[in-house]
């Protein structure tokens, strides 16, 4: 499978909370990602299939689910990111 960023970058400032990143792996490897990221527009641009980075870690895979809200007294949203991957390196 082809492997495309899953932020598309079309929209304007964002960015990911890194405090929220979780990643865990079931019995045939494949890995379960979790993350926040916090933007300005309300909608936030994603694609499938997805990649992710972390460290030297590549992953490849679909998003499953985005929920997003508005960030309370402020003109920020965030929306939490699910995707299933595996690991290509």
């Amino acid at each position: 499978m082809a492997c495309e960023t899953g932020y598309d970058g079309q929209c304007e400032t964002a960015f990911m909370d890194c405090t929220s990143l979780s990643i865990s792996y079931n019995i045939m490897g494949q890995a379960t990602i979790s993350y926040v990221m916090v933007h300005k527009e309300q909608k936030l641009c994603y694609k499938n299939p997805a990649n992710f980075v972390a460290g030297d870690k590549v992953f490849c895979g679909y998003i499953l689910d985005l929920a997003t809200q508005a960030i309370a007294e402020t003109e920020w949203y965030e929306t939490n990111v699910t995707m299933i991957a595996t690991t290509t390196t």
